[in-house]
């Protein structure tokens, strides 16, 4: 990498950590589930800080790239990064979170501007994508559509018949990037319904498939720009993470699963600010 990649890689890493501060302090005493963010928030902070084309000021923009969050238990990063993109003032996520008749839910409502489609019931996300990517291979667009989904979530079926369309229809412009943090809900996936290898699994459908780490920042950004992987095939991540990243008493299990204590929340933080990245 150029010296000027490595300053990139460092500014993005600065602001995952002030990410995962946020999520700490918003999961004291409000349900965030707040392990299964901070295995997301590396990857979510390099799609919106460095490699989506996108345009605060007009959210509708056609040409733009499209983000579905399949995994949309991971709402709250997404709407922090909007927020700090100025897709809205980012107070109204601070003053209005989870409020009743708030479009600040914990699952995602498409009045959030920059949110593309609501989610909430998992196994959507993929199907919807791959959908808007034939779209815009038949209109000839530049639209880049990735979609972001759990390993987990991977137990619906309708994932899989949305990888069989992509593949048969040549979605190249689709990048679906898994989230794999090996646990579903509360549970391991080794103990419940084990998908691995994924990677091969997404290749004997078709697609074009790599494996890295999800927390690594650096093979984060190079995998992003290597994407569309093979010309005719729609690409996908499979990103190991690991759940809780960040803060060493949650990492690896399902611990707060829905909030903090205050005396949690405190602990977390000091954990966090320790943490070597």
């Amino acid at each position: 990498m150029s010296i000027l990649d490595q300053n990139i890689v460092s500014k993005l890493k600065t602001e995952a950590f002030t990410i995962r501060k946020f999520l700490v302090k918003h999961a004291i005493r409000t349900e965030s589930h707040l392990p299964a963010q901070l295995s997301s928030t590396d990857l979510l902070t390099a799609l919106y800080f460095d490699f989506l084309n996108v345009d605060p000021k007009n959210p509708n923009w056609p040409d733009r790239d499209i983000f579905i969050l399949g995994k949309a238990h991971s709402s709250l990063i997404l709407y922090y990064l909007l927020g700090k993109l100025d897709f809205f003032p980012f107070d109204t996520l601070l003053e209005r979170y989870e409020e009743i008749f708030s479009e600040f839910g914990t699952n995602l409502s498409h009045k959030v501007p920059g949110v593309e489609a609501s989610q909430g019931s998992l196994g959507h996300g993929m199907s919807l994508s791959a959908g808007m990517a034939l779209i815009a291979k038949r209109e000839n667009k530049p639209n880049k559509i990735i979609c972001y989904v759990g390993d987990g979530e991977l137990h619906e079926g309708s994932n899989w018949e949305a990888a069989m369309f992509a593949s048969t229809n040549c979605l190249d412009n689709l990048t679906t990037i898994v989230d794999n943090n090996h646990f579903a809900g509360n549970t391991p996936m080794s103990k419940s319904i084990n998908l691995e290898p994924l990677d091969k699994r997404f290749e004997s459908f078709g697609w074009a498939t790599r494996r890295i780490d999800g927390n690594n920042m650096s093979e984060i950004i190079n995998t992003f720009y290597d994407t569309p992987f093979k010309k005719g095939q729609p690409s996908c991540i499979v990103a190991d993470t690991i759940v809780g990243k960040g803060i060493p008493s949650l990492e690896n299990t399902t611990k707060a699963l829905l909030w903090l204590t205050d005396d949690e929340g405190k602990n977390a933080l000091k954990e966090l600010n320790k943490y070597e990245f």
